[in-house]
This record gives structure tokens, C-alpha cells and sequence, in this order.
């Protein structure tokens, strides 16, 4: 699997590129990036946007739970590298007023649309 340092999302609203950091969670990207390969993400919803902030989306088998990874059923988180969660609160304008749905996920060495 090619290491990309980034994957450009093809949405329905347009394109934006995730930078990708292997040197933090490289089981995380891999697992990313390959199923972002694979198309796993093609067609999903991002559920929650706050503009020029954030996205959400939810996982693409719809149940909430996830899917299977690259490695089988899970793997070991690698978040404890980063020591501050905050907790952001919400209301209901931070719904979209329209799905956004994306069409592709796919890695790439650029980092420019």
C-alpha cells in the first residue's frame, strides 16, 4: 500500500483534500487510506457540517457500529499520542440543510485541487 500523505474527497458540494499522519497513528492511516482505496467510502453522507470548521460523517455500513478494518475485526487505538480532547457544543444549525454526499475518497501525493 502506497503511503499518500493525503486523501481528496469528491463530494457533492466539491472537493477537499484530509492530510493523513502516519507518523501518529499509522495503523489508522493505513487502514484509511487503503479502504479509501478500495472505495469503502464512496456514496456516504457527511450527517453534520459546521462551516469552515468541521465535518462529520457517519460510518458507511449505516449501523453505527463500523465496519470491518484492513486487519480484521479491530485494531489498537492510536490516539493517546494526543493529550488534549475538547468537548464542542452543538445545536441544530450545524445541520446541513442538504446531504452531502461523497463520491470518492481517494489517496493521492498532491495536496492542491
Amino acid at each position: 500500500m502506497d503511503k499518500s500523505p493525503y486523501v481528496l474527497f469528491e463530494t457533492s458540494m466539491g472537493k477537499f483534500i484530509l492530510e493523513l499522519y502516519w507518523n501518529h497513528a499509522p495503523k489508522t492511516c493505513q487502514n484509511f487510506a487503503e479502504l479509501a482505496r478500495r472505495g469503502y467510502y464512496d456514496d456516504t453522507i457527511f450527517h453534520r457540517v459546521i462551516r469552515e470548521f468541521m465535518i462529520q460523517g457517519g460510518d458507511p455500513t449505516g449501523t453505527g457500529r463500523g465496519g470491518t478494518s484492513i486487519y480484521g475485526e479491530r485494531f489498537a487505538d492510536e490516539i493517546d499520542v494526543i493529550q488534549r480532547i475538547g468537548v464542542v457544543n452543538t445545536d441544530a444549525s450545524d445541520q446541513p440543510t442538504m446531504p452531502i454526499k461523497v463520491i470518492r475518497a481517494i489517496p493521492t501525493e498532491e495536496n492542491t485541487l
